[in-house]
């Protein structure tokens, strides 16, 4: 999903940094990831603990700082409560139900388990690059991107979709349905990250790079 423009005081009350359009070149980036509660949510306690777990998880992991949990308590940040109003506007929701999650242009609302939620959580936070066989002569530079990406942000999760296989092509299929919109075509490669599709590049051009990171400029913050 894609959000609105939002009002910087917002944002910036959130705890998001604000950087230039493109992050730098060389730095690495972690994903910010935004908790709603409430504090007579029955599960409240629940979806911090497991959002917190999986962000130490993740640093366990790779060593680094991968993910950032921001977690805000409505109705007592009033900040926070008009952020909250302003994504159940845009997901055609009123009086949004928590615990919610926040990430890359897109919501989770509820809490089941502790698998679920962090399973789904992880559906926020992937990228899928659409490739195709021999016949596609830029999907040979996928590994070289996908590399990339991984080094400069190690929350991101990277799915492959190869178009050839019988999955790869149902995914394909859900991919065009859902993107294909005023005009614009999925071409192969194809990269869609925070709920978008991306414009065309070849993976191995600087171009490919700058794309995802304008995308999670927003989304992410740096390391250094």
């Amino acid at each position: 999903m894609r959000l609105g423009l939002t009002p910087l005081v917002l944002l910036a009350a959130l705890g998001v940094e604000f950087v230039c359009r493109t992050p730098a070149l060389g730095e690495d980036r972690a994903i910010i990831v935004l908790l709603f509660v409430r504090s007579t949510d029955a599960h409240a306690e629940d979806a911090k603990q497991a959002l917190n777990d999986l962000a130490a998880a993740y640093q366990r992991q790779k060593g680094k700082r991968c993910l950032v949990a921001r977690i805000k308590t409505v109705p007592d940040d009033p900040i926070a409560q008009a952020k909250l109003d302003e994504i159940g506007s845009y997901l055609g929701i009123a009086n949004p139900q928590t615990p919610l999650v926040y990430s890359c242009r897109q919501a989770v609302v509820g809490y089941s388990d502790k698998t679920t939620f962090v399973a789904q959580i992880k559906g926020l936070l992937t990228a899928r690059l659409v490739h195709g066989g021999d016949y596609c002569h830029a999907c040979k530079d996928i590994p070289k991107l996908v590399a990339a990406l991984a080094t400069k942000y190690p929350g991101l999760i990277i799915k492959e979709v190869d178009q050839d296989t019988e999955e790869g092509s149902d995914e394909k299929q859900q991919l065009k349905k859902r993107y294909e919109v005023n005009g614009l075509l999925m071409q192969i490669p194809a990269y869609v990250v925070a709920d978008k599709l991306l414009p065309y590049a070849p993976p191995a051009h600087p171009l490919a790079m700058q794309l995802f990171d304008e995308t999670l400029s927003e989304w992410s913050v740096s390391n250094r």
